[in-house]
């Protein structure tokens, strides 16, 4: 296994997650923004 591969692979899985809080904060406000209760994934 290549070291570019894994660190490729981690800087990608760590962007997924950022994608993801991204996303879910602003599901949150536009859910507060209606009114109603924040999503918890």
């Amino acid at each position: 296994m290549s070291y570019s591969q894994t660190s490729t692979d981690t800087q990608t899985q760590t962007v997924n997650l950022r994608v993801r809080r991204d996303i879910r904060a602003l599901i949150d406000r536009a859910a507060k923004a209606q009114g109603r209760r924040a999503l918890t994934l």
